[in-house]
This record gives structure tokens, sequence and C-alpha cells, in this order.
């Protein structure tokens, strides 16, 4: 009778088993399958990549990076005239 009990925990453990395996297969096809999620996120992004304009945006920048660079220098350079201003304005 105990042996009984045994086997019948082996099947159900076994069934149980093949359950997960089957539902574990169904959920990675529909993810990783010939048209699943993520085979479709990584053709959306090579595209996007392949469609991006990264040399005009490399150029943009340097553009915008240049034109802080002089922001800056213009910036410092007017600071003593700044400070001497409101010097003369609090005293």
């Amino acid at each position: 009778m105990a042996v009984e009990k045994s086997y019948a925990r082996l099947g159900f453990f076994i069934l149980i088993a093949v359950v997960v395996i089957l539902v574990t297969a169904v959920l990675l096809d529909g993810l990783v399958g010939t048209q699943g999620a993520l085979i479709k996120f990584t053709e959306e992004a090579r595209a996007a990549v392949k469609d991006a304009d990264f040399p005009a945006m490399t150029q943009s920048t340097r553009d915008a990076a240049d034109s802080s660079r002089l922001a800056a220098e213009d910036l410092q350079r007017s600071l003593p005239a700044i400070r001497d201003s409101s010097n003369r304005c609090v005293n």
C-alpha cells in the first residue's frame, strides 16, 4: 500500500513537471518564437538604429557644445563688469 502511494505521488509529480514544461514552452515560443515579442522588439530596434542619422546628430551635438563653450567664455569675460556694477549698486 505504501508503495502504491509512492508511485501515485511520483506520477503526480511527473504530471506536474510535464505541464510546467509545456506551459513554459508555449510562453517562451510566444516571447522568443519566430514572431515572438522579443524578436519583433529586436527587429524594430535594428530598424531604428539603421534609420537614425548619427553623423548629423553628432555634428549637431558638437555645434551645441561649441555654442555652450562660447556662451560660458562670454559670461566669464563679463563677470568682472557684473561684479563692479553690483558693487556700485550696493555701496
